[in-house]
């Protein structure tokens, strides 16, 4: 019976850290971007280059990337997010996520292409010196606190295509 109670153990173990390793998430480095990849697309989670103006690319390993987001509290930029002061995000991606841009100090311009449909929680919080932004028809929602504490916005466009705005999203 014990010999029976050990084994039923034993394959419960090896089937909860099965789990745990198809569901875990794989870095993946190309050059100066850190991805992942779900479903034979790239989500951009780090930059570690040292350009200004920086250009997201449409594609990865042959791969479109779809969505750029940050993590644990941090840009994509982390830890140098205070030198960008301009992004292009290609039409490729569909959804900026949380914390993407997050603490671009010297963030002034960015490009949002109208493929995309959603901007997540605190994606441009803290950009102190982004001025303006036009959000495209093509989003439908905007996080919480997507750009609080943008103290020199002084021009946003809101499309009516906007159906759902979170909590403090322009908050200062």
């Amino acid at each position: 019976m014990a010999s029976h109670a050990k084994n039923s153990l034993m394959k419960k173990s090896l089937a909860l850290l099965a789990t745990f390793v198809i569901a875990s998430t794989h870095q993946t480095l190309l050059g100066d971007w850190t991805y992942t990849v779900t479903d034979n697309q790239a989500t951009i989670t780090a930059y570690s280059g040292d350009d200004t103006e920086v250009i997201i690319p449409a594609e990865l390993d042959g791969m479109a990337v779809v969505k750029v987001e940050g993590g644990s509290y941090k840009s994509i930029f982390d830890p140098s997010s205070s030198s960008v002061t301009s992004v292009t995000i290609p039409d490729s991606v569909t959804n900026i996520g949380s914390y993407a841009f997050t603490g671009c100090e010297s963030l002034t311009s960015i490009t949002i292409p109208d493929s995309v449909t959603s901007i997540g929680d605190y994606a441009f919080a803290y950009c102190f010196n982004l001025t303006s932004i036009t959000i495209p028809d093509s989003v439908t929602s905007i996080g919480d606190y997507s750009f609080f504490s943008c103290t020199s916005l002084t021009s946003i466009t809101i499309p009516d295509s906007v159906t759902s705005i979170g909590d403090g999203a322009f908050g200062l």
